[in-house]
């Protein structure tokens, strides 16, 4: 009988954090990742973009995820006014 061969797990090291949260939150959160062990903790709010790259910075936020080794999210994506945002 032939062995599949798996890939050896891989400890995940950085953390890329998809979030329109207010930045006091975000940063609270982002000091209890690292204090937790992750080596390398962004938002997209510590990003800075022009006025074009805000007109698509949720595509390049969306090709981050899919090219994540995981993804953690509830994959909602707000295309309206009409939504309700929690903090």
């Amino acid at each position: 009988m032939r062995k599949a061969l798996l890939p050896l797990p891989t400890k995940l090291r950085r953390v890329f954090i998809l979030s329109n949260a207010r930045i006091l939150w975000l940063d609270g959160l982002k000091d209890k990742l690292v204090k937790d062990g992750w080596e390398n903790v962004i938002s997209r709010r510590d990003l800075v973009l022009d006025k074009q790259q805000r007109g698509v910075s949720v595509a390049v936020d969306m090709s981050v995820a899919e090219k994540a080794e995981m993804f953690v999210g509830n994959g909602w994506v707000v295309t309206s006014r009409n939504y309700l945002v929690l903090h």
